[in-house]
């Protein structure tokens, strides 16, 4: 509480914490960093593309409200303070769908909301465990032409889906030409 307190005063111009009820105590100025950019990290989240067959995996995430509002996106989440993208990713796949990941590869960079987030992919061929209902409300496997036709009417939720799908499938030619 009081480490929360002191970094709003600091985010809001004030230099004293109170101590105590009455006695106000001087502190050295320091910068405030928000939480989101202090990890060693220039990405707020990492997303993976998992490819099977000819179709591509897609989830709705949780909401705040808990409702299924029918956005698609690729599975992933935020990075840990300390963690590169790529733990994140074979992490937040494993907890949001208990399978493991094999060869990740490195798609690129994708900006949402002001944000930068780090994209892999990888062929995948194992099974989809047990799915976290509370981060996923819906997972589903897509053809490209699906996902564009989800592009089309505006289903996917960063908007960063088709093109990181259709840039994975231009890495993979790339590998086997």
């Amino acid at each position: 509480m009081v480490s929360a307190l002191y970094n709003w005063r600091l985010s809001h111009g004030f230099g004293f914490i109170m101590i105590g009820l009455f006695m106000p105590v001087q502190i050295s100025p320091m910068p405030y960093t928000p939480i989101a950019t202090m990890s060693d990290s220039k990405y707020r989240t990492s997303r993976c593309i998992l490819k099977s067959r000819d179709e591509f995996l897609l989830v709705v995430h949780n909401n705040i409200h808990g409702v299924n509002s029918g956005i698609w996106g690729l599975p992933g989440g935020r990075i840990d303070w300390g963690e590169k993208p790529a733990q994140a990713a074979r992490r937040e796949i494993y907890e949001e769908l208990d399978t493991d990941l094999d060869e990740l590869h490195e798609v690129g960079d994708w900006s949402y909301k002001g944000y930068r987030h780090k994209i892999y992919g990888t062929i995948f061929k194992g099974k989809i465990g047990r799915i976290d209902y509370s981060e996923i409300l819906e997972v589903d496997w897509f053809t490209i032409e699906d996902i564009r036709d989800l592009a089309a009417r505006d289903k996917l939720h960063a908007g960063f889906e088709l093109a990181s799908i259709e840039q994975f499938l231009t890495l993979l030619g790339r590998k086997r030409g």
